[in-house]
């Protein structure tokens, strides 16, 4: 059976249809390929320019590498020399505690001899500042017993200057010499008796104010019926014990700040 004839025409036309898309497409191709060239060779080119790049990449990742290991090399060197300064800061301190400890043992006998009790309270309350316990702990054999023997010499002095200081304010405020009693007021804190000092000196300003008011009230009761201050007596009388108490505020808080 013969092919239809006119569906042969029809398929030819599309296939020169399709012949001439191809062609087009051809040309266009053909018409770009120096561009293409072009872009291959400048690829081509850029190969070595990335191989360099590769290998500057991996060189600065050893260098990082090398770099961190040294950081950390040296963040070591640097913990080992912290502990060797403090235990060369320690071991300063030990030998300024026991200079200190010998100076104090000398001092405080001397001082309580003399009788200058502020000279000797202030070697008292260096030797209370020192670290006693970590300083018979870390000491050596050789110098153990002698260092043990400060300590004790210490102890006592300072049991002997707590009683000479608390007798000696207590005779001082007993017979009424104010300055003794201020001068001793000023040691107890030396001596960690702080809370001691105020209750003795808190008692002694109470005694002054109580003394104050009696002796005022004894003579407001003496004021005449027809004294004209007579009807604002106890009004008086009030007002000038408060004046008092304000008074002994004003002089003896600037005391109590600067030693307490």
């Amino acid at each position: 059976m013969l092919p239809n004839i006119d569906l042969l025409e029809k398929e030819l036309e599309t296939l020169n249809t399709r012949e001439k898309v191809l062609n087009d497409e051809l040309s266009v191709l053909l018409s770009n390929q120096d561009s293409f060239e072009r872009q291959m060779i400048s690829i081509k080119n850029l190969v070595p320019a990335l191989q360099i790049i590769t290998q500057d990449a991996h060189n600065l990742s050893n260098t990082i590498s090398f770099t961190a290991a040294l950081a950390d090399n040296i963040s070591g060197k640097v913990r080992e020399l912290d502990v060797t300064k403090s235990r060369v800061v320690a071991c300063l301190q030990r030998a300024k505690d026991i200079i200190d400890l010998k100076k104090c043992t000398d001092g405080v006998k001397k001082a309580l001899e003399d009788e200058e009790y502020e000279e000797a309270a202030a070697h008292i309350h260096r030797y209370l500042n020192i670290d006693a316990a970590s300083l018979q702990l870390s000491s050596d054999p050789a110098e153990g017993s002698s260092l043990h023997q400060a300590l004790l010499s210490l102890d006592d002095a300072e049991k002997k200057l707590k009683l000479i200081v608390n007798d000696k304010f207590d005779q001082a405020v007993e017979i009424g010499h104010l300055p003794e009693a201020m001068r001793f007021f000023k040691i107890f804190p030396l001596l960690n008796l702080d809370q001691t000092g105020l209750e003795k000196f808190c008692k002694h300003l109470c005694l002054q104010i109580h003394d104050h008011g009696k002796k005022t009230f004894e003579k407001t009761l003496e004021t005449p019926f027809n004294h004209k201050r007579y009807p604002v007596i106890y009004s008086d009388y009030l007002t000038n014990l408060f004046e008092y108490v304000a008074e002994i505020v004003e002089t003896y808080q600037p005391l109590v700040e600067t030693y307490y």
